[in-house]
């Protein structure tokens, strides 16, 4: 199959599991919408308060889009506040954290497949 429909696809179990590395706060659902060879879709949505805190990932990169909500981003020591229509790069190796300011819908493409997100 080729099409994937979120709604079809179960959110991935994050209760007492380390996200990037490290131990997330609040709630959030993951989905991994597909995977492909080398690259891989996520969709995020994050509640208010969600917070993950400084990690990076030293074998991948990923570049994210928010559809709605407002994030604050810290990337490499800058902080950003993260608005709809905005997109960000999270270079291979970078330290990054991400905080939900309220509820907060994002897509992420990782590359190459990250397997903390494998089922």
């Amino acid at each position: 199959m080729h099409i994937t429909r979120s709604q079809d696809v179960a959110a991935i179990e994050t209760g007492g599991r380390e996200i990037g590395g490290v131990q997330t706060q609040g709630e959030v659902d993951f989905k991994l919408l597909r995977s492909g060879e080398k690259v891989q879709l996520v969709e995020t949505k994050m509640k208010a308060g969600f917070f993950h805190p400084n990690h990076l990932h030293p074998e991948n990169e990923s570049i994210g889009y928010l559809v709605s909500g407002r994030l604050e981003m810290v990337i490499g020591g800058q902080t950003y506040i993260v608005e709809p229509g905005t997109c960000w790069h999270h270079p291979t190796g970078v330290v990054h954290s991400t905080r939900a300011l309220v509820d907060s819908h994002a897509i992420e493409v990782h590359s190459p497949l990250r397997a903390d997100l494998a089922r």
